[in-house]
Order: C-alpha cells, then sequence, then structure tokens
C-alpha cells in the first residue's frame, strides 16, 4: 500500500509540475504580454490558440485515450509495439494531412474563425494544431510506459523554453500577435511522434539480445521495465 501510495504521489508530481510551474510563471509574464500587445492582437492570438485546442481534439479523434484503455488490456510485447505504432502512426498522418489542407486554405479559414482575413497567422496556428496533436501523442507514450523523469523534464523543458521564446518574440523584438503564436505554438522537439516506433523498434531489439541495458530495464531502447513487474536484479 505504501508503494502505491508513493507511485501515486512521485506520479502526479511529475505529471504536474509543468502546469504548476506555468501557472506560476503566468502571474508574472501576463502582465508583460498585455502591456506588449494591443487588445486586438491579444484576442487573436487567444483565439487562434482556443482553435488550436479545440481542432486538435477532432483530430486526435478520442486515439489517445483509447490508447491509454486499450494499452493496458493488450499482451505486453509486439501487440503493445503495434498498438503504439498504429496510434502515433494514425494521428500523424491525420494531422498532416489535416495541416497540409488547412495550410493552403488558411485565408478562407482565418475568415471564418476571425471573421477577416490573416493568412500568415493562420498557417502559424496550423503549424502549432500538427505539433500540439502529436506531442499530446508523445505525451501519452511516456505515461504509459511510466516514464516520469523523461516526462518531468521533456515537460519543464518546454515550459522554460516557451516563456523564453514568448517574452524574447513579444516583449523584447515587439513581434505582436505572431510572435506570440511563433512561441507558443512552435514544434516541440523535447518529445516526438517517432517515439512509439522508436520503442517498438527498441523494445524487440532489446528482448533480441540487441540493446544494453541500465539497471536491467530497456533504457538505451527507449523502454523501462513495465509498471506491473519490478526488475529482477
Amino acid at each position: 500500500m505504501r508503494s502505491l501510495f508513493t507511485r501515486l504521489l512521485t506520479g502526479g508530481a511529475s505529471y504536474q509540475a509543468a502546469s504548476v510551474l506555468s501557472a506560476a510563471l503566468a502571474l508574472v509574464t501576463l502582465p508583460l504580454y498585455t502591456r506588449a500587445l494591443s487588445r486586438s492582437d491579444f484576442g487573436v492570438a487567444e483565439t487562434l490558440l482556443t482553435f488550436i485546442i479545440l481542432a486538435s481534439i477532432l483530430l486526435r479523434m478520442g486515439l489517445g485515450e483509447a490508447f491509454v484503455r486499450f494499452y493496458f488490456a493488450t499482451p505486453e510485447g509486439l501487440e503493445r509495439d503495434r498498438l503504439a505504432r498504429t496510434t502515433t502512426a494514425t494521428v500523424l498522418l491525420t494531422s498532416t494531412a489535416a495541416a497540409i489542407v488547412a495550410a493552403l486554405l488558411a485565408g478562407p479559414l482565418s475568415r471564418l474563425v476571425l471573421g477577416f482575413e490573416e493568412a500568415p497567422l493562420m498557417r502559424i496556428a496550423v503549424l502549432g494544431l500538427w505539433a500540439f496533436t502529436n506531442l499530446d501523442i508523445a505525451y501519452g507514450l511516456l505515461r504509459v510506459d511510466e516514464r516520469r523523469r523523461v516526462y518531468l523534464v521533456a515537460s519543464l523543458c518546454n515550459v522554460a523554453l516557451t516563456v523564453a521564446l514568448t517574452v524574447t518574440l513579444v516583449v523584447v523584438l515587439d513581434q505582436g500577435a505572431r510572435g506570440y503564436l511563433l512561441a507558443t505554438t512552435r514544434p516541440r522537439r523535447s518529445s516526438s511522434p517517432g517515439c512509439g516506433g522508436r520503442c517498438a523498434r527498441g523494445s524487440r531489439a532489446g528482448r533480441a539480445g540487441g540493446a544494453s541495458r541500465c539497471g536491467r530495464c530497456w533504457r538505451s531502447a527507449c523502454r523501462r521495465c513495465p509498471p506491473t513487474r519490478r526488475c529482477s536484479r
């Protein structure tokens, strides 16, 4: 029971640390952004960010939640690898196709969302939509594998980089709504949608004896021991 309670505490802290840090930093940075941005720029940027979140939910089609649901119901090994690859590939292909179409129709789409034509800003938002959608799936892979430390480092670095870029582009360089969107919707490299495929290939290599071990876990193969069992040595 104590072990389970400890896992719950450490897991909760790891997965929520970035949200807490982001909220705390917002108390300091939000006044800076509202001073540097006009009301119209801030309104346009926030409208597009809301569009990104809503559109991302539609693009994922519930696959992220379904992946977590079926991951632990799927036999460990090649079946789980196949599930991870299928999920990441489906979301990647769907989001990429949608992003290409949306970028081509950026003008009409911006009129629909904003009420006026602003194709460059809409294309930045489309790029952010693609990154946000795939990043969510990548984070889901880290969570089901209980790679708390990697998740913590990646999410904290993401928050720190986002804040640094936003302050630089909006406050220092005075790039307005474009800078605000570029900083908050840039493609994140801390976790990538391709991690599912690498994890799958790495776990197979590990089982075949080709991966180096670290604490008897397949860390070098982008895997760790399953949460339901501990390393034997």
